[in-house]
């Protein structure tokens, strides 16, 4: 009996060694998800397109492409000619196409006719007009609020104002005609 009673005890001092080393050695290795290399493109994207489009807003240069597309379209095309950029096409230029990446803007405001939101492509990059993302893709939004009293934007590098976006032909309805309140404008930014 005593003999039986030491293989017992040896077997579970053995066991407890044991589990103590898979311990030990637990901590010494990272057994988190492995990130992959699309991964961590798709964070660095995602980053760099939240603060194209934060400081776009906070130095007016996001409005003011918004106000620019409202008034003439074709004026915001994403091409990379320096000299007739507004300045927010200068921030993607500068940020995305020195990285040779790819990037769609999207409008999405509310419109009163339908009591829906429209949804429109602005901006995408000189040669991938619409294109499909690929799988390192990363997303960031940006909301605006534009006034009556706001101008509107045209000309080379949206730099002109013109009159106030509630007098004119602006593309953006205007949400209650009552309220200093022109709309609220969802930017979209869809980089790969």
């Amino acid at each position: 009996m005593e003999r039986g009673q030491a293989y017992t005890l040896e077997g579970t001092i053995g066991a407890i060694i044991v589990v103590i080393a898979v311990l030990i050695g637990l901590q010494a290795v990272d057994t988190g998800q492995l990130n992959s290399q699309q991964d961590q493109v798709s964070e660095q994207l995602s980053t760099q397109s939240e603060d194209v489009l934060t400081v776009g807003a906070e130095t007016g240069a996001l409005s003011e492409v918004v106000r620019c597309w409202g008034a003439d379209k074709s004026v915001v095309d994403g091409t990379v000619e320096s000299d007739r950029n507004a300045r927010f096409e200068k921030m993607l230029n500068h940020t995305f196409d020195r990285q040779n990446r790819n990037y769609n803007l999207y409008l999405s405001y509310w419109n009163d006719s339908v009591d829906d939101r429209t949804e429109r492509v602005i901006s995408t990059s000189e040669n991938q007009a619409l294109a499909s993302p690929g799988r390192t893709t990363a997303v960031g939004t940006q909301r605006i609020t534009l006034y009556d009293d706001q101008t509107i934007q045209f000309g080379n590098g949206c730099g002109t104002a013109g009159y106030e976006i509630s007098e004119g032909a602006f593309k953006i309805p205007d949400v209650d005609e009552d309220s200093p309140l022109y709309n609220i404008v969802e930017v979209r930014l869809v980089v790969w």
